[in-house]
């Protein structure tokens, strides 16, 4: 029987960059990687971009940036570290410290020990229990593994595919639809959420994404739950709905991702009510000889002190690296925790997320405020300037804040996501914030930069200078009041703006903020004043003219015309 230093199970991300940080560490380790595929190393997240066909090469997805290809030969060859692919495991014996590995191919089973083993066995695809739903259909394909993308690619490259129907908007939902419809495929995504990344985004970040896939040419159809798949000669004809039926000529299930963790359970580790490998703050397993990392655990989130799962690649990439370190160091590195941040680009729109959401903060009974608003990337001068919408959620009692969501067409959104997890990370206080020496100029930034403008809101907000009002406000209030008698809705734009996009609200009156000062507005004094603009900023300066004026109940649409759902 084989005898290895550390043994991992699972040559994912995760897994080999364990493998290959223990080398790095202790060149004299023996480290054995068994894997029951055959594609070590593979970049999941491009799949999505492969299909699109900017992956040009299936290989690109297994090679390094300098062009080697990683399998069985280069880890061997670059760390000598022995990789068995195609090898399940099938049993973990944590007393004898063995693992027992069946050879898919041959049917043989080998035994191997282990001082230290690592757990990286990934998550699996949620197939939903739908009446009908056979994953054994030609055209009906999961998208999670190697296998799985090549053979999609296989039947796009091999049939007529005009048409596609897709079983949920998370984020790789979301991105095959984007790459799909960019391949000119007709595409039909169904959510049973009322906006698509309903667990990440909130609701206004959320529908105004969805108003712009609908607008794009995709068929997007939340709060909607598929009930039945309808099937004819091993082909997937038709998805019903409660509301529908749609006809495609492909079918693929995104309904997210489950950890994989079988194998530690019937080796008695301590699993979670939500089935993750329950680790310690140096992801040490309730075996203190069996670390865990990657999409089979769960994470601390650093603002809830609770754990959360979030299969991603970022912490797959950097938790692998800590357990090397704390497997040859004794446990000398403790990880305290994430944000969850993440992004994503869908058709030509850049979304992205940190911290809390508004959800999340009023489950923890957080006592906050949100600041929801629209700018420019860049000074609108610059031909690439692009707009975005953000919304920024803070800790009334702290002043901190505790959670960021951004969505803007082409723009720069990940910086604007980066800087605040990083003051969220780092609970730098607002105060700070606003004296940031955060870089400028024009190719680049604003002279403010744009996230640091809504921390000014936020102070105007906090000292009664600043009172905003949610498009979604605005709709109940219609909805009580349907002639609106006692509000006035003042759009300030210019004229040529008005004409050009169409005032949200019926009834608005336009007076362009250049006239304002000096216009006759008495007949509307004792009215409430629901004030906006295409952005939100002339929004606010026409209020400080109205407050001047004697006016008491003004109100800011928050993001103005341009968060507009």
């Amino acid at each position: 029987m084989d005898k290895f230093n550390v043994i991992v199970i699972g040559a994912g991300p995760a897994g080999l960059k364990t493998a290959m940080r223990l080398k790095r560490l202790d060149f004299n380790q023996r480290i054995l990687v068994i894997d029951k595929g055959t594609y070590p190393s593979f970049a999941a997240c491009g799949m999505p971009f492969y299909l699109e066909g900017l992956v040009k090469d299936f290989n690109d997805l297994q090679k390094t940036s300098f062009g080697s290809l990683r399998d069985k030969n280069y880890f061997k060859n670059y760390a000598n570290i022995d990789l068995l692919l195609n090898y399940l495991v099938t049993e973990i014996d944590p007393k004898s410290k063995t693992v027992l590995a069946l050879n898919n191919a041959s049917n043989e089973k080998f035994k191997f020990q282990y001082n230290k083993l690592v757990i990286s066995t990934g998550s699996q695809a949620i197939v939903p229990p739908i009446e009908g739903l056979s994953i054994e259909d030609k055209n009906l394909f999961t998208l999670k593994s190697p296998s799985d993308v090549i053979k999609i690619k296989s039947y796009l490259e091999e049939n007529e595919v005009n048409s596609v129907c897709i079983l949920g908007s998370g984020l790789i939902g979301c991105e095959v639809a984007s790459s799909l419809f960019n391949s000119n495929i007709d595409v039909s995504l169904f959510e049973i959420f009322d906006w698509p990344l309903a667990t990440l985004i909130d609701k206004e970040i959320g529908l105004y994404l969805k108003k712009q896939m609908f607008n794009s040419g995709i068929e997007i159809y939340t709060g909607e739950k598929i009930v039945k798949f309808v099937s004819e000669n091993k082909k997937t004809i038709k998805a019903i709905s409660e509301k529908r039926e749609v006809n495609a000529d492909m079918f693929l299930i995104c309904s997210g991702v489950r950890p994989n963790t079988e194998i530690a359970k019937k080796a008695g580790l301590e699993i979670s009510a939500r089935g993750s490998i329950v680790t310690n703050e140096f992801l040490q397993t309730s075996n203190p000889d069996i670390y865990a990392v990657g999409d089979c655990i769960e994470i601390k989130n650093l603002l809830t002190n609770k754990t959360f799962y979030a299969p991603m690649a970022t912490y797959a990439n950097r938790l692998g690296r800590l357990v090397a370190n704390n497997i040859i160091k004794n446990n000398s590195q403790a990880f305290d925790g994430a944000i969850g941040t993440a992004i994503v680009k869908i058709l030509d729109f850049n979304i992205a997320r940190t911290g809390l959401s508004e959800k999340e903060a009023k489950d923890l009974n957080i006592n906050f405020e949100t600041v929801y608003y629209s700018g420019f990337d860049k000074p609108h001068y610059m031909t690439e300037s692009n707009k975005i919408n953000i919304k920024l959620i803070f800790d009334k009692n702290t002043d901190n804040l505790i959670g960021a969501q951004c969505i803007g067409k082409k723009a720069s959104v990940d910086k604007t996501i980066d800087v605040a997890a990083t003051i969220i990370q780092n609970k730098i206080p607002h105060n700070k914030v606003l004296n940031l020496d955060l870089s400028y100029s024009p190719p680049f930034s604003n002279s403010v930069d744009i996230l640091v403008q809504g921390f000014q809101i936020y102070e105007n907000k906090k000292n009664n200078m600043y009172k905003g009002i949610s498009f979604e406000e605005v709709k109940e209030m219609f909805e009580k009041d349907n002639n609106m008698e006692n509000v006035v809705l003042l759009d300030v734009r210019s004229e040529d703006e008005f004409k050009r996009v169409p005032s949200p609200f019926k009834n608005a009156i336009n007076i362009p903020i250049d006239y304002l000062y000096n216009s006759d507005l008495e007949y509307i004094k004792n009215k409430k004043i629901i004030i906006f603009c295409g952005t939100g900023s002339r929004s606010y300066q026409a209020s400080v003219m109205l407050k001047n004026k004697g006016f008491k109940e003004i109100y800011n649409l928050e993001a103005g015309v341009s968060g507009f759902y």
